[in-house]
């Protein structure tokens, strides 16, 4: 793509002075996926660098029929984690540090060791030695755009997947027992149940998650590296939280994580 520069130039304002688009300008907007992750790559390049900050792992969006439908999408794809915006579990934000405060239940995996390209594609089963933790998280997506549901996944993949911040739970090292596709989640606002969910809404069993981004930095040219912190996609239908609520998710077998946002 022409112009990667200017697209990534254009989101890092849009993000650094917390304001939002219609859509990328024609003359530097993203035609395909690959056009949107060179543009993603430069983009949190320049992140990291304002942050003084380094990159920790991936978001997986899209792994869930109901959030590809609502994005307008047919398939995953993946963000970039940035150490200056992953939280312990039980912080508070200021919601005005927000465009948006979209809430998206997940399971998260910590890799132990650099998984190895190879001739034959990853699957859950053959993904699962280089697991060393599971872990429940939370994501707030925050795009850069006002109606993200409508301007495809290559401006979606440009704006680093629409991440925002991650909220990580405590590690479970013994998570070896885990039928990740049965675990139920539950989304709670202010103490009231307000969604329900289950690990295989995240293609089917998020360690099918956990393959697939394998799978695709290997034909990305990367590596999914040791200790890198992988988050799998929503559990359940998303919350727009507003300032002063406090959410919390509760997973079976994986403890809980929140978060509350403050005025």
């Amino acid at each position: 793509m022409k112009n990667t520069q200017q697209c990534a130039d254009f989101l890092l304002s849009l993000r650094l002075n917390r304001e939002k688009t219609a859509h990328i300008p024609d003359t530097f907007r993203p035609a395909t996926i690959q056009d949107g992750y060179a543009a993603q790559d430069l983009l949190v390049s320049q992140l990291l660098d304002e942050h003084g900050a380094k990159l920790v792992g991936y978001k997986i969006g899209c792994t869930s029929t109901y959030a590809q439908e609502l994005l307008g999408v047919d398939e995953p794809f993946y963000g970039q984690l940035q150490s200056h915006d992953i939280y312990q579990s039980q912080v508070e934000l200021a919601a005005s540090d927000f465009r948006a405060r979209i809430i998206e239940p997940e399971i998260g995996f910590r890799i132990k060791q650099d998984v190895p390209h190879a001739n034959i594609p990853y699957t859950a089963e053959s993904i699962r030695p280089y697991i060393g933790a599971a872990f429940p998280t939370i994501e707030i997506v925050n795009p850069s755009y006002e109606d993200f549901g409508t301007v495809g996944g290559p401006s979606l993949v440009a704006d680093n997947a629409v991440w925002g911040v991650s909220i990580v739970g405590q590690s479970i090292p013994d998570w070896q027992m885990i039928n990740f596709a049965a675990v139920e989640v539950k989304l709670f606002l202010n103490d009231k149940l307000i969604e329900e969910g289950i690990g295989s809404n995240a293609l089917g069993d998020p360690l099918n998650v956990v393959a697939w981004l394998a799978n695709t930095l290997q034909s990305h040219g990367k590596t999914l590296a040791a200790n890198a912190l992988i988050s799998t996609g929503t559990t359940t239908n998303v919350y727009a939280a507003q300032a002063g609520d406090s959410i919390r998710a509760e997973y079976a077998r994986l403890g809980s994580v929140e978060v509350g946002f403050c005025l």
